[in-house]
């Protein structure tokens, strides 16, 4: 049998799946936040969750619904829900949400312990080695 490559175990059933591209600056080797964790300047993780993403999955919103009953029950924590507002796709810039930009999802997810990956549309999430990237547990 050939060896595959692929985004996911689902996606031809790849032997080795292969991690997303990632081009933004701040999570590159040498520069960015390894750079400022090489300096001892890497940011205070002070954001206990951090999800960005849509809630139109019924299993998207059951998970942060639960996130967000333990912030009003729990222990005081910091926990920041980003929500990209869903609709037509092809006629708005897909990062419309109230997080402002993707620079600023990346340097929440630098400041934050843990960063929830649910399943969405496709079972591959980039988002996944993003968080990984940026220190964040997934």
């Amino acid at each position: 049998q050939p060896l595959l490559l692929s985004l996911g175990a689902s996606y031809c059933g790849g032997n080795i799946v292969v991690p997303s591209p990632n081009t933004d600056s701040i999570l590159q080797p040498g520069v960015g936040l390894e750079a400022a964790e090489a300096e001892g300047k890497a940011p205070e993780r002070h954001i206990f969750i951090y999800f960005f993403g849509s809630l139109d999955k019924l299993w998207r919103h059951k998970v942060m619904r639960q996130v967000l009953a333990y912030r009003d029950t729990g222990p005081p924590h910091t926990i920041a829900v980003h929500e990209i507002m869903v609709g037509d796709y092809a006629s708005q810039d897909v990062w419309r949400s109230d997080a402002g930009s993707p620079n600023l999802v990346l340097q929440e997810m630098i400041r934050s312990v843990f960063c929830p990956v649910i399943q969405g549309d496709m079972p591959h999430q980039k988002r996944m080695f993003d968080a990984v990237l940026a220190g964040c547990v997934p």
